[in-house]
């Protein structure tokens, strides 16, 4: 979705706000920067496995 409005937008401040998303993105998998996910599931199915994650009660 984040590539449709880059490559789509004709607001061009929508099109940067996308290509720096992308970016930071980029840098998050790369492991040059951090990102705090929250996830809200309120039946419970969701996880992340991973021996980082950190799991609290909402």
């Amino acid at each position: 979705m984040i590539e449709v409005v880059r490559d789509d937008s004709e607001d061009e401040e929508d099109k940067k706000k996308a290509k720096n998303i992308l970016k930071k993105l980029l840098r998050v998998m790369w492991g040059q920067e951090k990102l705090k996910m929250v996830i809200e599931d309120p039946s419970g199915n969701s996880a992340i496995i991973s021996e980082k994650a950190v799991k609290s009660k909402l």
